[in-house]
Parts: C-alpha cells; structure tokens; sequence
C-alpha cells in the first residue's frame, strides 16, 4: 500500500523556501515545523528549477504535463488494444475472428500459431482462449439440430431419388407404397 503524503500549502511551501534562503538549515526547520528536511530540500530545489536557476530536472508545469500525459497513457493502456482486442471492442467482428481461428486450428500443422497471430493480427492468448473453450449449450444444441436436418434432408432426397427412379421405371405409386420406403 502506497503511503499518502500530507499536503502542504503552497503559501507554506513558499514561507519554508524564504527561510532556507535567508540562511536557516534544513534539519532546524524539519524540527521546528512538521515536514522533513528532505521535503523542505524538494521545494527548494523546484522553486530554483522553476525560477531557471537550475536546468537539471522539470519545471513545474512540465511535471504536470508529464503527469497528465502518463495518467492518459495508463488509461489507454486500461481500455486495451482495438486490434487484439475485437470481439470486445467493435462489434460485427466476432464471426471474422471465429473464422480466422478455425483457419489457424486447420492449418496449425503447417504453419508456427505466433506466425499466423502476427499476420492475422489477432493474439495468440486469444487462439488458445479459444481452443480451450467449451462449446455453450446454445452451440451444443445448434449443432445437433443441424445434424437433424441433415438427416431429414438426406431421407427426403432419398425418398425423391426412389420415387424419381420408381416412376422412371414406370411402377405405379400404389404398388411401391410408403412401406416401400427406406425408413
């Protein structure tokens, strides 16, 4: 846990700096007031930064600046990679990636998983990810009723293809039946 500093006014900031200049120390004024000698050398040394008495550091607003710009930076890195991340971030996108993972998985034999992320652009955590997840009870079911009607559609084009031949041959539908018929 991060240690929470104590905030000081800049009018008391100012008053210590006066003091420093005027001649006392360091460690006599961290005794007489509240914060440490090394705090006190710390405004010191930015109020001569910020005065240009010193080039070796930032100025004031330039520290902030800094600040500002890491704290932007951080977010940034919060929200994520658009790229890497697609399924999350643009929406439309979801079959593509589906897609472009089961191409890796097919051709995984012939080419490095890294090699096909970096140029399918997609992350290899995210392929693994995928390989390792489970199928949902809505895909599960999906694919049994699809193997259903491939079955009905097979059955019925094999009782076109019997009757076609049936009629072809010129038997007559009564005498071939329903029994007839593959079951």
């Amino acid at each position: 846990m991060t240690k929470r500093r104590k905030g000081y006014s800049e009018e008391f900031q100012q008053q210590m700096i006066r003091l420093v200049r005027s001649g006392r120390t360091l460690e006599e004024l961290g005794r007489e007031f509240e914060p440490s000698a090394q705090a006190i050398r710390n405004w010191v040394r930015q109020a001569e930064l910020d005065e240009g008495k010193r080039t070796d550091g930032l100025k004031s607003d330039e520290r902030e600046e800094l600040v500002r710009l890491r704290r932007e930076n951080a977010r940034q890195r919060r929200a994520g990679d658009p790229v890497k991340s697609r399924g999350l971030v643009r929406s439309g996108d979801r079959e593509e990636v589906e897609r472009i993972f089961t191409f890796m998985s097919i051709h995984r034999a012939l080419f490095a998983i890294r090699a096909m992320c970096r140029v399918l652009e997609v992350s290899s955590s995210g392929y693994h990810a995928w390989c390792l997840r489970r199928k949902s009870k809505r895909e599960a079911e999906d694919e049994k009723l699809q193997r259903r009607i491939e079955a009905i559609h097979d059955d019925l084009a094999g009782r076109t293809a019997f009757r076609g031949s049936m009629q072809s041959s010129g038997t007559r539908e009564r005498r071939w039946g329903a029994s007839a018929w593959p079951a």
